[in-house]
């Protein structure tokens, strides 16, 4: 990966894992208000919900190096944290890599 695609994912960093986390806040809002559930239930599925998302962020932003980075890259991409526009801010390599085109 291009010295570039790094130093841009290092500088959304910040805003990405943001959004992951306003994600997971969110999810843990709308599973403590579903009154269907009991109090027991909706601890259970709160606490599932912060270890999934622990791990989510550890995908995502532990031991990050250029090395790894498309990886990160994926992992990103697949929980749909990165924004059309903040993609297109990466290298065109860095964007095949991402978007493969179909017989290619």
């Amino acid at each position: 990966m291009k010295e570039s695609d790094w130093k841009l994912f290092q500088a959304l960093k910040p805003t990405l894992l943001n959004r992951l986390c306003e994600r997971a806040l969110q999810e843990c809002v709308e599973a403590m208000a579903d009154e269907t559930q009991s109090a027991h239930e909706r601890f259970l599925k709160v606490f599932y919900l912060i270890n999934e998302r622990n791990e989510d962020v550890a995908v995502c932003f532990d031991d990050p190096r250029r090395s790894n980075l498309f990886f990160k890259l994926v992992e990103l991409k697949v929980r749909d944290l990165l924004e059309p526009d903040e993609l297109a801010r990466f290298s065109e390599e860095a964007q095949a890599l991402l978007n493969p085109q179909p017989g290619r």
